[in-house]
């Protein structure tokens, strides 16, 4: 299976009822959460019923999510073993048809595929009840301080909404987001049902040698064994033994470092290697690193930092846009999104990289949000003179807009402050004795009234 069949099936899953499980099952949590800040005395009844909610919403989705599972990983791997067999059949002469043992292998390979999409689910909607609980009880415990309503819920969903995106792993107890999670799974478990239906072509073909394909850009560790050929018996005096060799069983020096072939987030596979007539591929990279101007090694490790920049935009995003539609404004968590997207710019310019635009799309959201970039500053003539009494300089004021994002929170009484308004969106109110941030808010004289602003 070529990588982009590999991406083609994991986004099947990662964009359809999965999704859709997600964005209820947040938005159900954000609801209570609401109701919760809304009326703190309702705070323990709803605590009570959060995993009963939690598992309501999987038992909802859970039909839809497992019947597309096996659906899509069945079609995939009968396409695989039609493929296989016939690069067999050209190369043996003769053909084999699909038997009813190797139905039923299909048909296990999906049913396990959907166990390990329904245990991910369950696990995530039992961090997600515990993670309610804790920042639903923050939440409450500052209203009843004295905190606005805004700036309690605009902390608690962005605490919500990282929450809602997180599952731990119930095999190693690693937290990720539930998107990665599930591409990770659905490439690993593909890799590995090609690997036994390759396995069980090969014996029935009497085919003792396998290569593993090769691509520029390959995990370091994995590098070394990629484009070669080895037996699968390992009595080939010729070829490497395949479990020594990429520690493809579970055995080797490769396997007891947990990097083995068709392992964890590996996208080489493994294809029958017929003398006289089948190719190795080309570990020549050196076109490719030319264009790029990076060896293979330093081209992954740019694409692994891209990767990690790549969550971090989603995260943001998804904090707005679940914010917005609370009809919070988000306005530090824009800022941060901002930032991260120039990041990634840059990143991606310096090492030649192309941005991937769905890799940067919020998860189980219903519209992408747009962050805030840096930002212009004009005061008025009161103002400015004061500013320059006291010494505060218009760099001064441009670092308070535009780094100490935690300033943004902060709230004061406006007597005497200078108003700023960015982008036609948000008004940042400065206090000219300070040249410091205190308060910001959506601008129009609704949202002013709204946040007390006059």
């Amino acid at each position: 299976m070529a990588t982009d069949a590999f991406d083609s099936l994991a986004e099947t899953l990662v964009r359809g009822s999965e999704q859709s499980y997600v964005e209820y099952l947040t938005e159900r949590f954000l609801d209570m959460l609401d109701e919760a800040v809304t009326n703190p005395d309702r705070l323990q009844v709803l605590a009570s019923r959060s995993r009963t909610a939690a598992m309501a919403a999987w038992d909802r989705f859970r039909g839809k999510v497992t019947k597309e599972t096996q659906d899509a990983f069945t079609e995939a791997m009968r396409g695989e073993d039609e493929h296989l067999v016939s690069s067999l059949a050209r190369a043996y002469g003769y053909d084999h048809t699909l038997t009813t043992r190797a139905n039923n292998e299909m048909n296990e390979a999906a049913r396990g595929m959907s166990e390990v999409m329904r245990r991910q689910n369950v696990a995530l909607a039992d961090d997600m009840t515990d993670a309610w609980y804790r920042v639903t009880s923050d939440a409450v415990t500052g209203t009843e301080m004295g905190k606005s309503y805004r700036d309690v819920m605009e902390d608690a969903v962005s605490r919500l909404s990282d929450a809602g995106l997180e599952t731990i792993d119930y095999r190693s107890g690693v937290r990720t987001t539930i998107d990665a999670a599930t591409r990770r799974h659905v490439v690993s478990q593909a890799n590995q049902a090609r690997g036994d239906l390759l396995m069980r072509r090969c014996d029935e073909w009497g085919c003792d040698l396998v290569m593993v394909s090769a691509h520029f850009g390959a995990r370091p560790s994995h590098a070394v064994w990629q484009g070669r050929v080895y037996s699968r018996s390992g009595r080939d005096p010729k070829y490497p033994s395949l479990d020594y060799g990429t520690g493809y069983h579970g055995t080797g020096p490769h396997a007891a470092l947990g990097d083995r072939l068709c392992g964890v987030n590996c996208l080489h596979s493994l294809s029958p290697w017929v003398e006289g007539y089948s190719q190795l591929p080309s570990t020549d990279f050196s076109e490719q690193e030319e264009r790029v101007g990076m060896t293979s090694d330093e081209y992954y490790a740019a694409r692994q930092k891209q990767r990690g920049m790549e969550r971090q935009v989603r995260q943001f995003k998804r904090r707005v846009a679940l914010g917005q539609e609370r009809g919070l404004d988000m306005t530090a968590d824009r800022y941060r999104l901002g930032r991260a997207q120039a990041s990634l710019r840059g990143h991606c310019k310096q090492y030649g990289l192309t941005r991937d635009y769905e890799r940067e799309r919020a998860y189980a959201v219903a519209e992408q949000p747009r962050g805030l970039g840096r930002v212009a500053f004009s005061v008025g003539t009161h103002a400015q003179t004061r500013m320059a009494e006291r010494g505060i300089t218009d760099t001064q004021i441009a670092q308070a807009l535009n780094d100490p994002l935690h300033e943004l929170s902060v709230t004061t009484d406006e007597r005497g402050h200078a108003k700023k308004v960015i982008g036609h969106e948000v008004t940042v109110v400065i206090n000219p004795d300070t040249g410091k941030i205190v308060t910001t808010y959506p601008t129009g004289k609704k949202a002013r009234r709204r946040y007390g602003a006059e």
